[in-house]
């Protein structure tokens, strides 16, 4: 198996050779690409390999018909092609070009061990021929992808984080908006969800789960390959050092938080990078309601950012106080229809 990268070499793609030298796969870059015409025969050489990586950091001061190119690979490459974007926001341009030609196996990553992880996981997997894969029309570029993106993460493991993204992304359903759910961390959540529960179903097609109507991604690639009001991306819960830098490109942030001495312990050794940021929720999951006064003189000037998770027992039933708490705070003031409660799905025999 061989690897062709559509770019130079240099400091911030080395990392990707190296990776490969470690799973035993050739490498060859490019080398210098100093005009459109060279870029062009560059993407027709590349064809003959087995995977091919475009290094858009490189690209993007490179070539200025880098649509022509990615049209070449569209209808005449057959074999694995990889979009090496580090720190790029899904709203990038190019990146929504390549989207739109099918093109969805991206490493954002900009850390090596995450970009390594990353690459070997895409070369591993089998690629499903192209004739079978969904393009998107290129007309219609300027309208892919998702409105609104919402990121959820909690401070600590088991504040309710993900209790916490299922109910908005249930309140949105309710509110009749397109979402869907991206998991964006390494928990067992949807390979639970998927195994436990018979009412799932797995939709290989476009890489998501449905269970009760709602969309579940594993590979918020496949997400934002889609037209979606809202994406509600949970990352799980934030390191001792700080956020992931994708968590604030979200349009709405939300910090999930807890009221014992730990918890808040962890939310004082991140708050110097949080308040920083002015427009963070923080949602305080289990605090009785004699002890909110407290919460709110804690968080100091940033009460006014604070909100009080319900009761939620079980994250994809309906909760009166749940919804409403999530329509003000997505800016939806009007109450909607009550829908039918729905809770856990018949389990499956094991």
């Amino acid at each position: 198996m061989n690897v062709f990268l559509i770019g130079e070499l240099n400091d911030s793609n080395r990392i990707l050779k190296d990776a490969c030298a470690e799973i035993d796969i050739v490498f060859e870059s490019s080398g210098s690409i100093s005009s459109d015409s060279q870029y062009l025969k560059t993407m027709e050489t590349a064809t003959l390999y087995d995977n091919i990586i475009l290094d858009l950091p490189y690209l993007r001061t490179a070539v200025s018909g880098f649509s022509e190119g990615l049209t070449i690979l569209r209808k005449s490459y057959k074999g694995t092609v990889i979009i090496y974007a580090p720190n790029t926001d899904y709203t990038d341009e190019m990146l929504k070009l390549c989207y739109a030609n099918g093109f969805t196996k991206v490493i954002r990553d900009y850390l090596s061990a995450g970009v390594k992880r990353r690459l070997i996981e895409y070369l591993s997997q089998q690629e499903t021929p192209k004739a079978e894969q969904p393009i998107v029309e290129q007309n219609r570029e300027e309208t892919i992808g998702v409105t609104k993106k919402v990121g959820i993460i909690g401070i600590m493991p088991r504040v309710g984080t993900t209790t916490q993204a299922v109910q908005l992304v249930k309140t949105l359903v309710s509110l009749e908006k397109s979402v869907c759910y991206v998991q964006e961390n390494d928990s067992d959540f949807l390979d639970s969800l998927e195994l436990f529960f018979s009412e799932v179903q797995k939709d290989s097609a476009n890489g998501r789960l449905v269970y009760h109507d709602l969309l579940f991604y594993k590979d918020r690639n496949y997400a934002y390959s889609k037209d979606y009001d809202y994406m509600v991306t949970d990352y799980g819960f934030a390191s001792s050092e700080q956020l992931p830098t994708d968590f604030y490109s979200n349009d709405i942030r939300i910090v999930v938080c807890g009221g014992n001495a730990e918890e808040v312990a962890a939310l004082t050794t991140l708050s110097h990078q949080l308040y920083r940021d002015e427009s963070i929720i923080y949602i305080f999951s289990f605090i009785d309601r004699d002890d909110r006064t407290e919460v709110l003189d804690l968080m100091g000037d940033r009460r006014e950012m604070v909100r009080f998770a319900p009761y939620t027992p079980d994250c994809f039933r309906s909760y009166a106080d749940s919804e409403a708490l999530y329509r003000e705070l997505l800016g939806f003031r009007e109450q909607q229809t009550d829908k039918p409660k729905r809770g856990l799905g018949r389990k499956k025999r094991r």
